[in-house]
């Protein structure tokens, strides 16, 4: 984790003097918390192919509403960022917005060593998947 600048948990506390939200940073060990005006760089999406031992290949850079829609006929995308949950988050809505529900699955073993972990609807229908990147998978 050298470097790395951890995660921010919000707690709340719900009593009847309740301070509220609480916020506060783990695996901090050598590393500080962003400054309050630093910047964390938005997630991009991608149309997106299968390659060889399971990559996903990123391609033209697409909004969230093109991605809606080429997962509505079936396509691939990808969603790419330093931020792993807010890739997460995002492909989750994509698929939502898309299909109207959203089934997480992790990278598949049988897909190859660089899978990335995926939405898709539930019952798979229609074909395809919103593929986002971890910190430690990436598309190509």
């Amino acid at each position: 984790m050298e470097g790395s600048a951890g995660c921010l948990h919000t707690a709340y506390s719900d009593g009847p003097r309740g301070r509220g939200p609480t916020e506060a940073w783990c695996n901090m060990s050598s590393a500080n918390p962003p400054s309050a005006g630093a910047v964390q760089a938005q997630p991009l999406i991608y149309e997106a192919s299968l390659g060889g031992q399971g990559a996903v290949v990123k391609g033209n850079q697409i909004s969230q509403a093109q991605a809606e829609s080429l997962r509505k006929q079936g396509k691939e995308v990808v969603v790419c960022g330093p931020d792993h949950k807010a890739n997460l988050t995002l492909a989750k809505q994509i698929e939502r917005n898309a299909n109207g529900s959203d089934q997480l699955c992790g990278p598949h073993k049988n897909a190859g060593p660089h899978a990335l972990p995926h939405c898709h609807p539930i019952g798979r229908h229609p074909a395809g998947h919103t593929f986002y990147e971890t910190d430690k998978r990436k598309a190509v």
